[in-house]
Order: C-alpha cells, then sequence, then structure tokens
C-alpha cells in the first residue's frame, strides 16, 4: 500500500499594503504566515525534510495575438484631448504568455538537525511552521489591464530528503496607499506657442468622501495673459474662457527589460489607453473681468477655474508602478549574463481643453465692440499620480509614521533624572 503524499496548508494573508509618505519614502511591512503540515501523512521521511522555503512570486501574465488599441512610437506628444480617434480592430485573446519570477526566497529549514529542533511545534493534527518574509517596499501593485496583469502569489516548498517535493501557493494582492500628510499640492505651469496664455495648474489629492471612489482630485486652473491691445488704437482684446473639458487617462505599455552588464534598459511595446474618468464645466461669461481705464492693475487679472476629479472604484485603476522595481534583481545574474523579462507599465494622465473666445472692447469706455464666442483651443496633458490615500481603517502606519522626536530646544528644556532619592535607598 502506497504512503500517504505529503498534505500543506499555507495560512497566509490575501492582501497586503506598501505604504508610501510624501517625505519619508516608502515601507512594507513583512508578512507572517505559518505552514501547516498533516501529520496524517507525516512519515519518517517526512519529519526530516532537507530543505523547507518560502517564495514571493510575481506574474506577468500577457495576451497573446492581438492588437493594442493605439501604437504609438517614442515620446508621446500632445494632441487634442477630446479629438475623437479611430481605433484599430482588436482581435479575440487566443492565447496566454504567463512569467513567472521569483522575487524572494527564504528557507525555514535547511538541514534536518535545525529542523528536529522544532518538533514541538506537533499538535495532535498537524505540524505548524510559522514564518515572517520581507516584503520589498517598490515592487509593482497587483494590475489588470488590457494588456495583460501582474499578479503575487506565496510558495511554500517542502522537499523531503527523497528528493520528492510538495508544494502550496496561495495568491497575494499587493496595493498601495498614501499617506496623507499635508495635502501638498503638485503645480505645473503650460506655455503655448505663439500665444501669451499661461497655464497655472495646482493639484490636490483629497481624502475621498465615498467607499465608492478609488481617488479625488481639486484642481485650481489659472489661465494667465489674457489682456492684450488690439490692432486699433484705443481698443483691447480680452480672451474669454467659454468651457474647460477634462479627462483623466490610464496607459499601459507592454515593456520588454534587459538586465545585465551592470545596467538595465527598457523597450517600450504595445501601447492601450483608456478614459477613466471625464468632465466639462462652462464658464458663465461675465464683463467683471473687463479693464477701465483708471484700473491699469486689472490687465494682468487671470481666469480662475476650479473642478473636482472623481476616480470610481469601478474603473479599478491601476497603482503607478515604480520602473526600478521591475527589473530583476542584479546580484542573481552573472555580470556577463543578460536576462529579458517582460512587464507592464502603466502612466496616469489628465488631459485639460480650454475652449476660448474673444472680445474686443474700448479700452476707455470699456464698451463691447465685437465678440467672436469660439476662437481657440488649448489643450495641456499633465502628469497624474493615482493613488489610493490611506484611510483610518489603515491603522499599520500610525506605527511606522508616528510623531516626530522633540525638538532640541525641548529636548533642552527637560530636567534630569534625580539620582539623590536612588542613592538615598540605597543606603
Amino acid at each position: 500500500m502506497a504512503e500517504p503524499r505529503l498534505r500543506l496548508d499555507l495560512d497566509t494573508p490575501t492582501s497586503h499594503l506598501i505604504l508610501v509618505h510624501p517625505d519619508s519614502g516608502s515601507y512594507s511591512q513583512p508578512l507572517s504566515g505559518s505552514l501547516w503540515i498533516s501529520t496524517e501523512s507525516l512519515t519518517r521521511d517526512t519529519l526530516n525534510p532537507s530543505e523547507i522555503t518560502v517564495s514571493l512570486l510575481r506574474i506577468v501574465a500577457i495576451a497573446a495575438n492581438r492588437l493594442a488599441r493605439r501604437k504609438t512610437g517614442g515620446h508621446q506628444r500632445y494632441s487634442l484631448p477630446f479629438k475623437r480617434r479611430t481605433n484599430s480592430p482588436r482581435t479575440a485573446r487566443t492565447t496566454t504568455r504567463t512569467y513567472c519570477e521569483t522575487v524572494l526566497e527564504c528557507n525555514l529549514w535547511s538541514s534536518p538537525n535545525a529542523f528536529a529542533t522544532s518538533r514541538s511545534a506537533i499538535t495532535d493534527t498537524s505540524l505548524k511552521l510559522p514564518f515572517c518574509v520581507p516584503v520589498p517596499d517598490n515592487l509593482p501593485a497587483t494590475t489588470t489591464t488590457d494588456l495583460g496583469t501582474i499578479s503575487y502569489a506565496i510558495r511554500a516548498t517542502v522537499t523531503l530528503a527523497s528528493g520528492e517535493s510538495q508544494i502550496s501557493c496561495r495568491p497575494l494582492g499587493i496595493s498601495y496607499r498614501l499617506i496623507p500628510s499635508s495635502y501638498l499640492p503638485a503645480k505645473h505651469i503650460r506655455r503655448f506657442p505663439q500665444s501669451p496664455l499661461i497655464f497655472d495648474v495646482s493639484i490636490t489629492q483629497r481624502q475621498p468622501h465615498h467607499s465608492t471612489t478609488r481617488a479625488q482630485f481639486s484642481v485650481a486652473l489659472l489661465v494667465r495673459n489674457l489682456y492684450t491691445l488690439g490692432d486699433r488704437e484705443g481698443e483691447a482684446k480680452y480672451v474669454t474662457v467659454n468651457a474647460v473639458k477634462w479627462e483623466v487617462e490610464e496607459e499601459a505599455v507592454l515593456t520588454e527589460i534587459t538586465s545585465g552588464d551592470r545596467h538595465t534598459s527598457l523597450s517600450p511595446g504595445q501601447r492601450s489607453t483608456r478614459a477613466l474618468s471625464r468632465g466639462e464645466d462652462r464658464i458663465p461669461w461675465s464683463t467683471s473681468n473687463y479693464r477701465r481705464s483708471n484700473l491699469p492693475s486689472r490687465t494682468d487679472d487671470p481666469a480662475h477655474i476650479q473642478f473636482e476629479i472623481t476616480i470610481p472604484q469601478s474603473a479599478n485603476a491601476a497603482d503607478d508602478p515604480d520602473l526600478e522595481s521591475l527589473a530583476r534583481s542584479r546580484g542573481r545574474l552573472h555580470p556577463s549574463a543578460v536576462a529579458k523579462t517582460p512587464a507592464i507599465t502603466v502612466d496616469h494622465h489628465l488631459k485639460v481643453e480650454v475652449i476660448t473666445g474673444e472680445d474686443t472692447v474700448n479700452n476707455r469706455t470699456n464698451r463691447l465692440l465685437d465678440r467672436r464666442t469660439s476662437v481657440k483651443s488649448y489643450g495641456a496633458i499633465l502628469p497624474l499620480r493615482i493613488q489610493q490615500l490611506a484611510s483610518s481603517s489603515d491603522n499599520l502606519y500610525a506605527d511606522v509614521f508616528g510623531e516626530e522626536l522633540p525638538a532640541f530646544e525641548v529636548a533642552q528644556s527637560l530636567s534630569p533624572p534625580g539620582y539623590e532619592a536612588g542613592l538615598a535607598a540605597a543606603t
């Protein structure tokens, strides 16, 4: 009668958070778990395994034999954000190429002697082997795109003295949380050729009010240099902002990473773009911005435009990965060896289009002479990093990014400990 096979039960969390602080960088806590071996399958051979390892795997699955939604080469240049494009027809997914990489591997037991010292972990029903493995803080998050997916798994491998191995795997979802420290805005300046207009943009991420919202941003747009002198004496021209359209796009790029010879290079390939959120704000016309002859300081008054951006959870937006983390560890490669691995990079950007008109007024009486409701559209592409803010339920970051040490002046004002009481008690 054949001996029963080794039965393993891997008990690990199904999700893991990597915390990002704007000033302190990223932090990832170790991952704790347990490996259970059923006592029904314990034999003399299994009680003295030659090796027990726990590994973190990264799996990149790429859909093959299909066309990307859009292919571009080189750096992306600006086009009107809301100009309708014709997409190439996409073929059905026929096959999927899967690549598995070992991110890290830890040995729980490497010799029978070390394993024998822990037999007190045997219970009535199973043998429990607890473990705690580090998780790098720069791993790309679990990602799903049109081009493929990035996923993770924890794998436990028990190698017996006979050479037979038994494996148990559990999926692991990795995501990022941004520590809401000070809500500092990201500022951008955009200029346009053959136009005096300047876009001054501030983007601030806010804590969402609803669980159905993944990320929320407040955008403040200042349009400067609206006033110019007219073609005739005594005339002035004002650029009027009639509407603002915006769209948040996610671009996934299938990339081949070449590591070796002490350098790493990226070779972008197919691209796929999809819209996560969009909106439009109509700006009511007002004559209050017109400059009068006795108010010269108002010639440079900008147009103030504010709008909110909401990324719903249903959009399934991916976290922006760290490109350096996509490369293999150099320590695993011989200096002359070259390894090529596929990866999926994700980039988010905000497209803003400002539709303007033009009013010609008398520079002295402020009387309207001519109005053109639609003259020109100005567009800009701004980088947008989408990472969900940590909430009160994510209490892990309180232990990591806690209160700072007291300032030097506060430490100087603290009284030294009293030694007299201690000396009196000793005598």
